[in-house]
C-alpha cells in the first residue's frame, strides 16, 4: 500500500496533547500514518523532566494531570500505565494547594483569606463583597470583572497590588485569563460554621471559599481525580507513552522543525520540514494537526503579523532542591506567593503528591522565581544567587528552617517566560486566530495551548482536542 492510499496524518508539537490524539486516532485506525513532529530532542514537552547526574529526575515545577471528565480521554491515561503505576488522588486530595499571602503562609486554602485584617478592614470587605451580589460581569479586564465580583474597596486593597506585583502591570491592561490563572476568583472571609450553611447556594460557592480545602463538604459538580505517577518523576510516564506510541506504528521525529506548509486550493498538502543537518524534506499529509501554537502556525503558512505587539511575560527560573527532611508545609502540594518583596512565584512539595519519595526519605522541592517581581533580571543573577535567595524566602515562608540540609540542588535558567495575560497579548492572538481562520483550510486542526481564547489548562485543553478531531475527521464516535 502506497502512502497515498492512507490517511496521513502529521501532528505538530510532541506535548502531552499531541500524544494523546496520535495515541487515540492510532489505536482506532492501525492503518492510519500517523507522524509527530517535534522540534526539540524529545517529546512530552512541559510534562516531561529535567534529567540530572546519577539518573536524578525533577519535573518541570508542579506537573499533576487532571482528569477531564471525558471517559474516552482519561482512560487513556490507564492504557499507558496500569492503575498500580498511578496515584489516584480524588475529592479533596485532589488539589492541595496553599498562598503565602500577609505575612503568612495559608495551609489550609490557596484562596486569599481576609479573616486576619483588623476588624474595620473585615467590615469594608465583607460590606465591599455583597454590595456586588448580582453585579457580576463575565468578561472584560481582570480590573472590571474583580471589581465586578468583589468591589472597589477589596480590589483596591488586595487584587489591584497582587496583579500589578505578579506581572508588572495594572489589572485594567490584564485580560480576566489573569483571575483563572492563579484562582483570584474567590475570597476566604468567613469561617467553617458559617459556610456549611452558605455552600447550598452555587452563586455564593463562586465567590467566597471554604475555609478548609480537606474538610470541604462534597458539593462538587464531578468527580475529576489527580494522577501522578507512583514512582517520582513525569518522566517515566512520557517515556512510557513514548513506547505505547512507537509499538502502534506512530512515527516520532525529533529534533525537526517546520519550514514551511505547502498549499493546494485550500488544503495543506505538505509541509517542508528540517533536521538540525539543514536538510529539507517534503512530508506529504492528508490531516495537518497544529498543537506547537498560534505564532509557529502562522509563520508555516506564511502570515505577516508583524504589526501585531506581543508583550513578554515573566522569565522563569527553576531551583530543584532535595532537603534531608520534609517541608514545613503541612500537607500542601504547593503554594503561591501572592506578597510583594519577594521573587517567589510558587514552592513545589512533590513529597506529598508522590508518597513514595517520603517513604524512601527524599524530599524534593521546586521554587519558581520570577526575577522581575523583585525588580531583577534573571540574565544578572548568577547560579549561587538564585539558591541563595531560593533559600531565603523558603526560610521566610517558614517551609524550612535552620535544621534542613541541602542534599542537591540544581538551577534551570531556560524554562522561558510565563504567558503574560495581557489585554495587548489576548487582541494580538485573537488578530492572529482570525487571520489563520481566513485562510479556510480545509484539513487543519489548530489545538493546544491557547489555540482558542483563555484556552490554558490541560483539561480543558484536551476536551477541545477531541471535539475538534471528532468534528473534523469523525474518528471519535
Amino acid at each position: 500500500m502506497s502512502p497515498k492510499d492512507m490517511n496521513e496524518i502529521v501532528l505538530i508539537g510532541g506535548g502531552l496533547s499531541a500524544m494523546m490524539c496520535a495515541f487515540s486516532i492510532k489505536k482506532r485506525f492501525p492503518n492510519y500514518k500517523v507522524i509527530i513532529v517535534e522540534n526539540s530532542n524529545s517529546i512530552g514537552g512541559k510534562y516531561n523532566s529535567f534529567i540530572y547526574d546519577n539518573n536524578c529526575y525533577f519535573d518541570q515545577g508542579m506537573h499533576v494531570i487532571y482528569e477531564t471528565c471525558n471517559p474516552e480521554i482519561d482512560s487513556i491515561y490507564f492504557e499507558i500505565m496500569d492503575e498500580t503505576k498511578w496515584n489516584v488522588f480524588e475529592k479533596n486530595r485532589k488539589d492541595v494547594a496553599g498562598l503565602f499571602f500577609n505575612g503568612h503562609l495559608q495551609k489550609y486554602s490557596h484562596y486569599i483569606d481576609l479573616r486576619n485584617f483588623d476588624k474595620a478592614e473585615f467590615n469594608q470587605c465583607i460590606s465591599s463583597v455583597f454590595s456586588t451580589l448580582g453585579c457580576d460581569i463575565n468578561d472584560e479586564t481582570a480590573e472590571k470583572l474583580l471589581r465586578s465580583h468583589f468591589g472597589d474597596f477589596i480590589y483596591e486593597k488586595i487584587h489591584s497590588k497582587v496583579l500589578k506585583n505578579m506581572y508588572g502591570i495594572s489589572g485594567d491592561k490584564l485580560s480576566s485569563l489573569a483571575i483563572k490563572l492563579t484562582a483570584l476568583e474567590r475570597i476566604i472571609v468567613f469561617d467553617e460554621d458559617i459556610m456549611v450553611d452558605l455552600m447550598n447556594s452555587s452563586y455564593i460557592r463562586s465567590k467566597i471559599a471554604f475555609p478548609n480545602q480537606l474538610a470541604l463538604p462534597d458539593v462538587r459538580e464531578n468527580d475529576q481525580k489527580a494522577l501522578y505517577p507512583k514512582k517520582y518523576g513525569m518522566i517515566h510516564f512520557v517515556k512510557e507513552f513514548e513506547r505505547k506510541l512507537e509499538s502502534l506504528g506512530v512515527t516520532i521525529l525529533k529534533g525537526v522543525s517546520v519550514k514551511s506548509i505547502n498549499m493546494e486550493n485550500k488544503t495543506a498538502s505538505s509541509i517542508t520540514i528540517t533536521c538540525k543537518k539543514q536538510t529539507n524534506k517534503n512530508l506529504e499529509l492528508n490531516n495537518l494537526i497544529w498543537t506547537a501554537g498560534l505564532p509557529s502556525l502562522a509563520t508555516g503558512l506564511g502570515i505577516n503579523f508583524d504589526d501585531l505587539t506581543h508583550e513578554p511575560g515573566p522569565r522563569m527560573i527553576y531551583v530543584n532542591f532535595i532537603f534531608d527532611k520534609p517541608l514545613n508545609s503541612g500537607e500542601l502540594y504547593y503554594f503561591y506567593c501572592y506578597d510583594h518583596g519577594f521573587a517567589t512565584h510558587r514552592v513545589t512539595n512533590y513529597s506529598e503528591y508522590c508518597p513514595d519519595e517520603k517513604n524512601n526519605g527524599i524530599y524534593r522541592c521546586c521554587v519558581e522565581l520570577w526575577p522581575s517581581k523583585i525588580g531583577l533580571m534573571s540574565e544578572d543573577l548568577t547560579e549561587s544567587k538564585l539558591i541563595k535567595l531560593a533559600l531565603k524566602e523558603l526560610t521566610f515562608f517558614s517551609a524550612i528552617d535552620s535544621d534542613h540540609i541541602v542534599k542537591f540542588v540544581r538551577v534551570e535558567t531556560a524554562v522561558g517566560r510565563f504567558p503574560l495575560p495581557s489585554k495587548v497579548n489576548e487582541s494580538s492572538l485573537n488578530k492572529l486566530r482570525s487571520r489563520i481562520e481566513e485562510k479556510n483550510i480545509t484539513n487543519l486542526i489548530n489545538i493546544g495551548v491557547l489555540s482558542e481564547r483563555q484556552l490554558f489548562f490541560l483539561p480543558e485543553v484536551l476536551r477541545d482536542a477531541f471535539t475538534k478531531i471528532n468534528a473534523k475527521l469523525g474518528i471519535y464516535q
